[in-house]
């Protein structure tokens, strides 16, 4: 007999190389044990798989639709993330492209059976609501339209009437936010709201909100963030605990399904390192594409770019290595807070750090990093990844896989120039994170396999071998830690390269563009011993 594999190797089993209908039958058998939280951890992967079964009416669309109707939070992302693979379903979701139909013409007859199972499935409650989410987003599509086309002299008078206009409509239809269940709107601070000069024109909604109770379901277990991690919550905005005001973010033009996966991989991570007791504070915000190219994100509340923070003094002031060192004093001033967050900036900025390496995001500069008031970085805008940088009249403008500037390492090193234990210890919490991830790294291997049938820009084969490649495979854990007397100690080509980063602190001083690429180093270490 096989011995019944963990939830999270399940989902191998859903890939095309496994046709066998006996094969995915037990998969689903071991899967109904899932909690409800899981299912929606690997809702997108799941609606892939579902386009390679070979019925319609597959024992895996019965247990979605099974789970739909025990859980309104799965039936809410469900819905969305069919809304997104169906462009021209409805009415605020039409594509100006063609090609983007051509893109799901294989899969569409079958994801809109899966749609009107689920419309009937969910009730007439359910799919007013969803009705009622489809109707705000044609007003906000609309503002976003009108904005984009006006003049700069008046693009804030255009937004200001059209968000007078949401405002009306909230007042009288209250509608859940289709960023979270959880969150009723019910009004829009007008004086708030604002758009952000680029070229997509974004505009920032300041939503009038009220708690919304949505229960979990019988298949779900209760689970809350680590103490000091702002981790992501599905039943409510991951950044505004209590607050009436939820400050989202309404895209066009870009595809966000790009985001919302980069986001989805970046929490099992997180909940990867929780599961072996490594608390990285990572901080993450919810995504949701809601049609072809556009989309609500959440905004983190009570943060700053990295390039804000660095030109508080001005644009023309050189580049201070105390930049965030001094933020972060102005906002946690007892030695006790600071202390704190220290500590939160060391950890967040270890998890992503490793996260973006394992990913290959790239375009990383300093106005897609950005820091909390609490010390806890975070990435956002992952337009590329998986290896595809940002090029520059046909150079690669991403020359590392991930960013650790003179300011951060600064703040890492306790406020020293010279290389400090602090900045040691950074290190080796980046070295144990890293091995942790790459003893479950057929879990994101398998994740990043089964969207390969998206349609997503950038993910295919290459995606997967990138990942693959990038956990080192090859090496076994001795080469990661030797462990002496059951105590785990970096070994020698872990420490070699440490002391490379902290021979790093001597041409940062000269270079504040310098990259100082952690896991480049060691692998290039790994390869040459």
């Amino acid at each position: 007999m096989w011995k019944r594999p963990e939830p999270m190797d399940i989902l191998q089993l859903f890939l095309p190389i496994f046709p066998d209908d006996r094969v995915r039958r037990c998969a689903i058998e071991w899967m109904a044990e899932m909690t409800n939280d899981e299912i929606i951890d690997y809702l997108p992967q799941l609606l892939e798989a579902l386009k390679h079964e070979t019925w319609s009416n597959s024992p895996l669309a019965c247990l979605l639709l099974e789970r739909s109707l025990t859980s309104p939070r799965i039936a809410h992302y469900l819905y969305w993330y069919l809304t997104q693979s169906l462009p021209g379903n409805t009415p605020q979701n039409t594509s100006e492209e063609r090609i983007c139909e051509v893109r799901v013409a294989r899969y569409r007859r079958r994801l809109q059976m899966l749609m009107r199972a689920l419309l009937v499935t969910v009730g007439e409650a359910m799919e007013n609501s969803f009705h009622k989410q489809t109707n705000l987003l044609l007003l906000v599509n609309d503002a976003a339209k009108e904005v984009k086309k006006a003049k700069d002299a008046s693009k804030m008078m255009v937004l200001r009437k059209h968000m007078e206009i949401v405002n009306q409509h909230l007042r009288s239809t209250q509608t859940a936010l289709p960023l979270s269940p959880g969150r009723i709107a019910c009004g829009v601070d007008v004086n708030q709201c604002d758009y952000f000069k680029s070229n997509t024109v974004p505009l920032k909604i300041m939503f009038e909100t009220r708690d919304n109770f949505v229960p979990h379901g019988g298949h779900s277990e209760s689970r809350s963030s680590p103490e000091g991690s702002p981790g992501f919550d599905q039943t409510s905005f991951s950044t505004l605990e209590s607050s009436s005001i939820a400050p989202v973010i309404f895209k066009r033009g870009d595809d966000l399904r790009q985001d919302s996966l980069a986001m989805q991989l970046i929490r099992v991570m997180e909940k990867i390192w929780l599961s072996e007791d490594q608390n990285l504070k990572m901080v993450t915000f919810s995504c949701v594409p809601t049609g072809d190219c556009e989309g609500m994100i959440e905004l983190v509340r009570q943060a700053k770019t990295l390039r804000e923070i660095q030109t508080a003094h001005g644009m023309n002031v050189p580049l201070r290595v105390q930049s965030i060192q001094e933020w972060l004093q102005k906002y946690n001033q007892s030695p006790l807070e600071y202390a704190r967050a220290v500590k939160n900036f060391t950890e967040s900025c270890a998890g992503y750090c490793i996260a973006t390496y394992i990913l290959g995001v790239g375009d990383r500069h300093n106005d897609n990093i950005m820091i909390k008031t609490t010390g806890h970085l975070f990435h956002i805008d992952f337009g590329k990844f998986f290896g595809e940088a940002e090029l520059f009249i046909n150079f690669k403008r991403d020359r590392t896989p991930f960013v650790l500037s003179q300011d951060m390492a600064y703040v890492i090193n306790g406020g020293e120039e010279k290389p400090a234990q602090m900045f040691q210890d950074f290190m080796n919490l980046c070295c144990k994170g890293f091995n942790i991830l790459r003893k479950n790294g057929n879990l994101l291997v398998n994740l990043v396999a089964l969207m390969t049938s998206s349609g997503i820009r950038g993910i295919g084969s290459n995606a997967v071998e990138f990942v693959r490649n990038a956990l080192l495979p090859d090496l076994s854990n001795n080469m990661a830690y030797v462990i002496n007397g059951g105590e785990e100690k970096p070994a020698q080509m872990f420490q070699d390269f440490m002391n490379l980063c902290c021979k790093g602190f001597n041409i940062l001083r000269k270079n504040g563009n310098l990259l100082v690429n952690l896991v480049a180093l060691a692998s290039h270490g790994w390869s040459h011993n």
